[in-house]
């Protein structure tokens, strides 16, 4: 079975149990909509870039992690964030490679240009987050692609720097460990050498302490990944180190990410 299709059911299942504890997370018309426009977004894309099609189930992933994250009354500003996810996949490339992550791409867009969503991961139990995480790095590394240094770099300096300074009022760690997860795992927007993405899991941490003691982002996780993602074509060129492959794939190809 396609890697992608074993996470579309992970997230599902994580989408689902959100929803036990929070009732007003999960909305089937949201759902829907959010899938129908990354689907049709992807397929046209693809059709006139001449990729391959099989590719809408990162697009499906790239859906259910926005409605995971998005809070709004507005049904259209999820299908609006998707679609500027989607389309950044293809229009926002250097070297034909994507080195943004789509999700973040879509939440920025809505963050900066609608103003009135509200984004969160919702205070959920512990075990469900390590359960889904659980059956992500089983997923990941059964396939054989997961390398998690800048992930792992990160939880550490964030995790001391929780234990350290008690800063619980700023950070709520389940919701760090999960959004961590969710972007820092992307090896498609990640530099290739391994010692550049320890070196990008430094920088986010960095990143998202300034952002958030001295500009008071409450979002500053995602624009930390969100700004330090620019340095990756900067690492490749300093730092060579062969191209990712996912499942005998080449990321350059276009329909990946």
């Amino acid at each position: 079975m396609n890697v992608r299709v074993l996470i579309i059911f992970s997230l599902l299942f994580f989408l689902f149990g959100v929803s036990y504890f929070n009732k007003d997370i999960f909305n089937p018309t949201i759902v829907i909509s959010s899938c129908l426009v990354a689907l049709l977004t992807q397929m046209l894309f693809a059709l006139a870039y001449r990729a391959p099609l099989n590719s809408v189930f990162s697009a499906l992933i790239t859906s259910l992690l926005l409605i995971l994250i998005i809070r709004s009354d507005y049904n259209f500003i999820y299908c609006l964030a998707t679609l500027f996810a989607i389309a950044s996949k293809f229009l926002i490339r250097i070297e034909n490679r994507q080195y943004i992550n789509p999700t973040v791409f879509g939440i920025m867009s809505v963050y900066f240009f609608m103003g009135n969503s509200l984004f969160t991961i919702p205070q959920i139990p512990f075990y469900l987050i390590v359960s889904f995480l659980c059956i992500n790095l089983l997923i990941l590394g059964f396939y054989k692609v997961l390398k998690m240094h800048t992930f792992l770099t990160y939880i550490i300096l964030i995790t001391t720097y929780f234990l350290v300074f008690k800063s619980g009022e700023d950070y709520k760690i389940q919701n760090i460990i999960i959004l961590s997860s969710f972007f820092l795992l992307d090896r498609s927007s990640l530099p290739n050498s391994n010692f550049s993405k320890i070196i990008m899991g430094i920088l986010i941490f960095f990143t998202q302490i300034f952002l958030n003691h001295y500009v008071q982002m409450e979002l500053s996780l995602i624009l930390s990944v969100f700004i330090v993602s620019f340095l990756s074509p900067i690492f490749n060129i300093i730092l060579r180190s062969p191209s990712f492959y996912w499942n005998g794939t080449n990321i350059r190809v276009l329909n990946e990410g």
